[in-house]
């Protein structure tokens, strides 16, 4: 365990953030100007791949863990 996250996670992580940095470099990798479709289009996909790490990460921690993470930012609920 590295400070609050186990090493697993932060390898998941780095992983992810290495393809999703390759992926994007090979997208755009055409010198064209981005259409606002596609932009909004590739806005939904970084979002849907950050909340799929939150769940994946909740679903790896313990319960009070997760109790405290995502329901403490939306309900400002306190941990038990």
């Amino acid at each position: 365990m590295l400070g609050e996250y186990p090493v697993w996670n932060l390898l998941v992580f780095a992983g992810i953030v290495v393809a999703a940095l390759i992926l994007d470099l090979y997208a755009h990798k055409r010198d064209q100007a981005v259409s606002m479709r596609d932009a909004a289009l590739w806005s939904v996909f970084w979002i849907v791949l950050s909340l799929g790490f939150a769940c994946y990460c909740i679903k790896r921690t313990a319960a009070r863990r997760a109790c405290c993470s995502l329901p403490a930012i939306f309900w400002k609920r306190a941990c038990p």
